[in-house]
């Protein structure tokens, strides 16, 4: 199985899931003293099998699995190495995550700028920005056991500058969110404070109490015309049935008005 994912076959790494069981398949790792404990994972980043990757992450093997406890190192931080760009790439958008660090506290930021894998690792960043914007925030800050970033750990001039780029526009970036947010609680503030210190639970209770205010407004403020100004009503005119109707009643009425017929209805019942 081994090979068979190192050699990018994915179809027969299939048959060896069929067979072994995918709970056991997913967890194992391998125990040659070579390899350093990898999982399947590891071992097809690190070789490039981009069809086993693809496999694997749809069978639903933990995309931020350490090697060993030694090493800590995960699969990411073996494809930057390897500068499998298109496995990486992969990765992030499966949730990998880019600022864990390894046993010497280097990130895959860190593997990809002391390798000189400069283009690639822009396409990280700008992956991992646009996937999980909260986490990339000071992820070029990170800084390992050493004390250095991975500004300080390019190979050369070209990714450091690359690296110094990234980083005075991401530091642009957060600046002007802060300034944003300042603005935000300065507004939020007055809002609170507006009307003699009405506050968010004093207007809920008015809502609750008196419905929307919106619509309240919406409704007061249309205008009502006068009884003088609405459009009075066509007459229509009686049917023949209507008229028949109401001159039978109209007689009825006569008579009871002439001969008293209510109390001698009354008496006879």
């Amino acid at each position: 199985m081994w090979a068979c994912t190192r050699d990018n076959d994915a179809t027969m790494l299939k048959h060896f899931f069929f067979v072994v069981g995918s709970r056991k398949m997913l967890t194992m790792h391998n125990t040659d003293k070579e390899e350093g404990g990898k999982t399947l994972l590891h071992t097809a980043c690190w070789s490039g099998s981009l069809s086993v990757v693809a496999y694997l992450l749809e069978m639903g093997i933990g995309v931020d699995d350490r090697d060993t406890a030694y090493s800590m190192m995960t699969p990411l931080m073996y494809a930057a190495r390897a500068r499998h760009s298109n496995i990486v790439i992969l990765l992030i958008k499966h949730g990998a995550n880019v600022n864990l660090q390894d046993r010497d506290g280097n990130t895959c930021l860190h593997w990809a700028s002391r390798k000189g894998w400069g283009s690639m690792l822009v396409s990280m960043l700008n992956t991992y920005q646009k996937i999980q914007p909260t986490r990339s925030r000071g992820v070029l800050q990170i800084r390992n056991s050493r004390g250095r970033t991975c500004l300080e750990v390019a190979k050369n001039e070209t990714v450091a500058e690359l690296v110094r780029k990234r980083f005075e526009d991401q530091s642009s970036r957060e600046k002007k969110s802060n300034e944003l947010k300042k603005r935000f609680k300065v507004g939020a503030k007055k809002m609170i404070n507006l009307d003699g210190g009405l506050n968010t639970t004093a207007i809920k209770n008015q809502h609750r109490r008196y419905g929307d205010f919106q619509k309240n407004r919406g409704e007061a403020n249309v205008v009502k015309k006068p009884d003088a100004l609405k459009p009075k009503p066509t007459p229509t005119k009686p049917t023949e049935s209507a008229s028949k109707s109401q001159g039978s009643d109209g007689m009825l009425m006569d008579l009871h008005k002439e001969f008293d017929l209510g109390e001698f209805a009354s008496e006879t019942r």
